[in-house]
């Protein structure tokens, strides 16, 4: 439980609760964004296609061995420049797929998934993207994401 927000998680591996002002959320969002900066990713990524094509391709391809063998593949479809309430706002999720659990390990070791993306009539798919992320479940670390746009 916490007593103040926002909450804001950086790759699942650390956190920043709260600010008491947004100099304050700035420095503390910098000091985290600089330290996953750091680190080197075990896989790289490469995502084609996307909600205007219909489907999504992405490539997960391993470059250090991986710690655990309990990596997911998720992908998010976000629709940007949605106008509720006569605000705009980015990054609006419309749709979770399917996730993929990874069975790759070693390095050179590649995983090639392709999942139907469905827009809904209501959304606007000249901006929509896709984003895929690996996930460590359980650590809940974010080991590498890319964006395949569609516009």
């Amino acid at each position: 439980s916490w007593s103040s927000w926002p909450l804001v998680w950086f790759d699942g591996a650390g956190s920043v609760l709260g600010a008491e002002s947004p100099e304050a959320a700035a420095a503390g969002y910098r000091q985290q964004i600089d330290a996953r900066k750091a680190v080197r990713s075990p896989v790289s990524m490469r995502a084609t296609g996307g909600a205007g094509s219909g489907s999504v391709t992405v490539t997960v391809k391993v470059r250090e061995a991986l710690a655990t063998s309990s990596n997911v593949l998720r992908i998010a479809v976000i629709e940007d420049d949605v106008i509720a309430a006569a605000h705009e706002f980015d990054f609006v999720a419309r749709d979770l797929l399917d996730d993929e659990p990874l069975t790759v390990s070693a390095v050179g070791d590649s995983a090639v998934v392709t999942r139907t993306v469905t827009a809904d009539p209501s959304w606007n798919v000249s901006k929509l993207s896709v984003i895929a992320f690996v996930q460590d479940d359980l650590t809940k670390e974010v080991l590498q994401s890319v964006r395949a746009e569609t516009r």
